[in-house]
């Protein structure tokens, strides 16, 4: 069946009586659920796109090999390889959409910020030297927040993976946790290529890459915010082109620690 036409409203003029005040309200649900279907089928023509495209190329090179009679055993295994990096990213991707659509606190308890961070660290140590990144988490007292661990780490592990990713050789990366005005911050800071203005609303929308010359499923920001949103935390960034960007996390009244830092 046709998709419902959900553009109509009752824009009903008149006096400020009941009656208008419920076709208000009714309209202000229409605009609401106007918006969340548009949202999801933009999802979905995403996601088919993200998944069509690697599909593609495994098939095509596949296909090539078995269509040509004189295909040699090198040709299956670069065939081969070329379909394994495929699927691969295929299953990055669909990793990815199960992680937000699953992704909600779990149980709360008292998180070290400082710890974790180090941790995070030193799980990401080789990656960033691969790049030749450095990784550094500041010190200080520990300073704990009441969370959910493992939602934090996620949210933590994409932002440092992130800043790795588009940050440039002999770059780095830190972490800095400190409370104040009545919040707790986990920054994130690199000294990579930066975001341009005209991207910055736009980097934690789902699929949304600002270049095609770095891996990545384009999920890994979405993720971020939707992480942080079911534990009641607020993500923000601010960045200058050719110089890096700041990611910030950040959390309600600090509910243990040492304070201010």
């Amino acid at each position: 069946e046709r998709a419902p036409d959900l553009s109509g409203r009752i824009d009903l003029g008149g006096p400020d009586d009941e009656l208008k005040e419920l076709a208000d309200t009714l309209d202000a649900f229409l605009d609401r659920t106007e918006g969340a279907v548009a949202g999801q089928r933009r999802f979905l023509a995403d996601a088919s796109h993200e998944l069509r495209t690697p599909l593609a190329a495994a098939r095509t090179n596949i296909e090539v090999v078995l269509a040509d009679p004189d295909s040699t055993r090198e040709d299956y295994q670069r065939a081969a390889e070329v379909a394994n990096r495929q699927l691969t990213r295929m299953g990055r991707i669909v990793g990815d959409l199960l992680l937000l659509e699953r992704g909600r606190a779990g149980s709360m308890g008292m998180v070290p910020l400082r710890e974790l961070a180090r941790a995070v660290v030193a799980d990401l140590g080789p990656r960033a030297r691969q790049g030749d990144i450095t990784l550094v988490v500041e010190g200080g007292a520990e300073i704990r927040v009441r969370s959910d661990q493992e939602t934090v780490r996620r949210i933590l592990a994409n932002l440092v993976e992130n800043a790795i990713i588009y940050n440039n050789p002999g770059g780095r990366v830190d972490v800095a946790v400190a409370t104040w005005g009545g919040q707790t911050t986990l920054a994130v800071t690199d000294t990579g290529r930066g975001i341009p203005p005209a991207e910055l609303e736009r980097v934690f929308e789902r699929f949304h890459r600002g270049t095609r010359d770095v891996p990545g499923t384009g999920l890994g920001l979405a993720i971020v915010r939707e992480l942080a949103e079911s534990i009641g935390a607020k993500v923000q960034v601010e960045s200058t082109v050719g110089e890096g960007s700041r990611f910030e996390v950040l959390f309600d009244a600090p509910s243990g620690g040492s304070g201010e830092s």
